[in-house]
């Protein structure tokens, strides 16, 4: 069996590699990490080990005194009446001899584990009870284990098979267990302790056994089909007879197409069912083992996947983070990631759509809708993405509906903005899938009572007086990122770090407008793109190929967002452009008594809910609005016109 382990940790090795993520709470799976975690360390998984400040504590003497600590700290929520402990431990002995071999025991424990020293101590003693001090500074493996089997079993998600932070939960469980617990390990001369320690071995090797199942169903179910095989073999090394295991491993084998590999595994299920069980396989592993034999085993119907894109994704680790666990919440059906044209939603929407698709039954989908000119065009949109023909006789919600209604599938919706103004398509669709979920992406918010929002902002600039080393700032590491690829010795050092610095303060860390200016720079030095950006948006242009006419200047950029508004809208941008640095509610009515406007602060949110203005709200303090730099120069611009 312990061979088996080893076996399947060399495979788990780059398995644990390639499957981890910015979500991902694995813990290293090497006993020695464990001990560097607290001053005492108790690893009852598998062989008892204890280390005090990363050292083997050796004075422990004789079995009663480790079966003593390990006793304690697992039922460490109460005290313990000597006279229970001498009865539990030395159950031949008399009273006050059993009572003596206990104090002698406590005595040769405190000394083994430094409890004298320990502030606070590991021990509660008294003349009545001892008790195991939970809030010492120690750390228990079982403990961690059970709390974090625990979070997985409270955890409220979408889709149990399918709960990535569910799986990360289970993976560090299953990395700290080390075997049965106390492996090996007896009193026989204390059955009343062998007896506990059978049952307390028995109900957490099956917890764990349950993880290692589920985690083995993730991974199928994922083709992550490695990982599936070791968590399937984890069971095996354990329980040779686990049919389910069994089956795991023929599946992950044959999906790999490691045909031979499956069926010499049913071979090997048979073995163990005769040898250990007497008994033959189940129809179920026999119908799979046929499957597979005969070549028509045939996969649950397949996951929609995202091609990962042609670049990087920068400086949006923590806004995939935030999108990432409202993915997994079961409240959330729409979410609405808004902000001005140019400022990444687009990247940021796909990016998520390809690391947590596979959280969904069936995968996502990308839907652009650019070319969409009426809300009614938008299911039509969707059933193209889908790969749907509608029947012209067949109103497109039916259809859709139809082919979505058993499906748990996210679907992107890129570019929502000029469709805005009625979103009750989406509601229909929501309706007629239950199991459906939708990421949009739009300038402005939806004004659905369901949208959950995630405002996106421009990527981290550094201040005039920034300390901080300018490569470390996201925008930065964009904007060399992107020059490089027409000048490869470029680097964020002297005059042209600075510029280059001028450049993302100016754009305020807009990532388009970053590219665009960074493309400039096969032509010209970043200082004369800060000059020329400085004097106007002109500045910004590109003809690229792979972007749309919108996309190749800021000034087209704009113009976009600048033609959804209202003539009203239009005429209030133009007037809040004049206030460079910002400006308060009393500034903008002042402009609008001006401008003879009717509700100030109702236009101002008209251009919030449109990603055009933004609110600085701080407790205590009268509300500041801004507008984005490139936005304000562009007001100014048509103000003059």
């Amino acid at each position: 069996m312990e061979t088996a382990e080893l076996e399947l940790t060399a495979l788990y090795k780059p398995i644990a590699k390639k499957t981890q993520n910015l979500y991902t709470l694995v813990a290293e799976s090497s006993r020695k990490s464990e001990e560097n975690m607290g001053q005492l360390s108790l690893s009852l998984l598998g062989p008892m080990w204890v280390t005090r400040d990363s050292r083997a504590v050796a004075g422990f003497e004789y079995d009663k005194v480790r079966a003593l600590l390990a006793y304690l700290a697992l039922e460490a929520d109460r005290p313990h009446r000597r006279e229970a402990l001498a009865g539990l431990f030395w159950p031949e002995q008399p009273e006050k001899t059993a009572r003596d071999s206990l104090r002698n025991a406590l005595a040769t424990l405190r000394r083994a584990i430094g409890d004298a020293e320990a502030d606070p101590p590991y021990l509660f003693i008294t003349r009545e009870a001892v008790q195991f001090n939970a809030d010492s500074d120690h750390t228990l493996d079982v403990t961690k284990v059970r709390r974090q089997l625990e979070y997985a079993g409270r955890h409220r998600h979408r889709n149990p098979e399918t709960c990535r932070i569910c799986a990360a939960w289970r993976r560090e469980a299953a990395d700290l267990y080390h075997g049965p617990l106390l492996a090996q390990f007896s009193l026989p001369d204390s059955p009343e302790f062998d007896y506990w320690l059978l049952n307390e071995r028995e109900q957490l090797h099956q917890i764990v056994m349950d993880a290692f199942r589920r985690l083995a169903d993730y991974y199928l179910l994922r083709d992550e089909n490695d990982a599936a095989r070791f968590f399937a073999g984890r069971q095996l090394a354990y329980e040779p007879w686990h049919e389910g295991a069994h089956r795991q491993a023929m599946l992950a084998l044959a999906h790999k197409g490691d045909r031979s590999a499956a069926l010499s595994q049913y071979q090997a299920c048979v073995r163990a069912l005769d040898e250990e069980l007497g008994v033959k396989p189940e129809v179920e592993t026999v119908l799979l083992f046929e499957r597979i034999r005969d070549g028509t085993l045939l996969r649950e119907r397949s996951r929609r996947v995202l091609v990962a894109p042609a670049a990087p994704l920068i400086g949006r680790e923590r806004d995939l983070m935030l999108l990432g666990h409202q993915l997994t919440d079961p409240d959330v059906r729409l979410i609405t990631i808004v902000g001005p044209g140019g400022i990444g939603k687009t990247s940021l929407a796909r990016e998520a759509g390809r690391k947590f698709g596979s959280d969904f039954s069936d995968g996502a989908i990308f839907v652009p809708l650019a070319t969409v000119v009426e809300p009614s065009d938008i299911l039509p949109a969707v059933a193209t993405s889908l790969g749907l023909r509608l029947e012209p006789s067949s109103p497109p919600l039916t259809e859709v509906g139809d082919y979505l209604c058993s499906r748990e599938m996210l679907l992107i919706l890129d570019n929502f903005e000029h469709v805005a103004a009625d979103a009750s398509p989406l509601l229909d669709l929501l309706a007629a899938a239950p199991r459906l979920v939708l990421l949009v992406t739009s300038r402005q918010r939806l004004n659905l009572s369901i949208e959950w929002l995630h405002e996106l902002q421009g990527l981290d600039f550094p201040t005039e007086n920034a300390t901080h080393p300018l490569a470390e700032f996201t925008a930065l590491q964009l904007f060399a990122r992107r020059v490089r690829q027409q000048r490869r010795d470029f680097a964020l050092v002297s005059s042209e770090a600075l510029a280059a610095a001028d450049i993302c303060r100016l754009v305020q860390g807009m990532p388009l407008a970053i590219e665009l200016a960074a493309a400039a720079a096969g032509t010209r030095s970043t200082a004369e793109i800060a000059r020329q950006l400085h004097a106007g948006l002109d500045a910004l242009a590109v003809d690229w190929a792979d972007l749309p006419p919108r996309h190749q200047s800021l000034q087209a950029l704009i113009d976009w967002s600048y033609d959804l508004l209202s003539s009203d809208e239009q005429r209030l941008l133009r007037r809040l452009s004049v206030f460079a640095g910002g400006f308060t509610l009393e500034a903008a009515e002042a402009i609008c008594d001006l401008e003879g406007a009717g509700n100030t602060l109702e236009s101002l949110t008209w251009l919030m809910n449109k990603s055009l203005v933004v609110a600085d709200l701080v407790p205590g303090q009268e509300t500041r609005y801004e507008l984005h730099e490139m936005i304000r120069q562009y007001g100014l611009a048509k103000l003059v016109e």
